[in-house]
């Protein structure tokens, strides 16, 4: 009780570089507290995921939601994020952020 859920999204076109980042946030009961979309550009996949992450994480951090679980479809991401280190440059600095106490 008292967590809140988010999932992030992402979507990537490699051709135009455009992405699609967002997420659902849910309360601990499963009820939805907000839903969130935003237009961006990226250079791949990885980053338009790492970028949601980002984005939703520093919602809920604004939001007074400190407590949160964080759910994406991106392990490469998911391990970068969990061993908070990556030795991809373009990702490096969203990785730090979402890492940073």
């Amino acid at each position: 009780m008292g967590k809140i859920k988010a999932n992030t999204y992402a979507s990537f076109i490699h051709e135009n570089s455009r992405a699609g980042i967002g997420g659902i946030i849910r309360d601990a009961s499963g009820n939805l507290i907000t839903t969130l979309s935003v237009p961006t550009q990226c250079k791949t996949n990885n980053q338009a995921e790492a970028m949601a992450a980002l984005y939703v994480t520093s919602w809920c951090k604004q939001g007074g939601y400190n407590k949160y679980d964080l759910e994406f479809d991106s392990m490469i991401v998911a391990n970068m994020i969990k061993d908070k280190d990556t030795k991809n440059l373009k990702l490096k600095g969203i990785i730090e952020t979402l890492t940073r106490p």
